[in-house]
């Protein structure tokens, strides 16, 4: 098995974007009838799937998981700590873990499949990329965290 070693540049990337989606988790716009609010914080997730490879947006959904787990306020609502990650809306947070790998994994068959469609290579990888978050990634994020409330 070869040993997997990240380059400055990659973890610089990766921390970027985990400090972006620890500032998207305060832009919300609540809704009076459930206790989850929406979040900038899936189209975060999204980009970071786009923008990394699985290993790395899986370290990087990791890394913000574990800070807001110790007590940092960086999940929705200015909150953090063990009681946000096991309530309600948990299952949310949880799902970032899988979707973004699973997206990151997913992009170039998506890529692809509209490159055969669309003619335009920006185009298609952008309608490619668009398909990969509303079919893969929003499907993981909502079932495991409407199964988890």
């Amino acid at each position: 098995m070869k040993k997997t070693r990240l380059s400055t540049k990659e973890i610089t990337k990766m921390a970027l974007m985990a400090a972006l989606l620890c500032v998207a988790a305060y832009i919300t716009i609540p809704l009076g009838f459930t206790p989850a609010a929406l979040t900038l914080q899936t189209l975060i997730v999204n980009l970071i799937a786009i923008i990394l490879t699985p290993f790395e947006s899986f370290i990087t959904l990791l890394v913000y998981i574990l800070i807001g787990f110790i007590g940092v306020p960086i999940f929705s609502g200015g909150q953090g700590g063990p009681a946000k990650l096991f309530g309600p809306t948990g299952g949310y947070i949880i799902a970032f873990l899988i979707s973004a790998p699973v997206m990151s994994l997913t992009k170039k068959y998506f890529e692809s499949i509209c490159a055969k469609l669309i003619k335009n290579n920006s185009a298609s990888k952008l309608v490619g990329y668009s398909l990969n978050a509303i079919i893969v990634g929003m499907l993981i994020v909502y079932i495991v965290g409407t199964v988890y409330m």
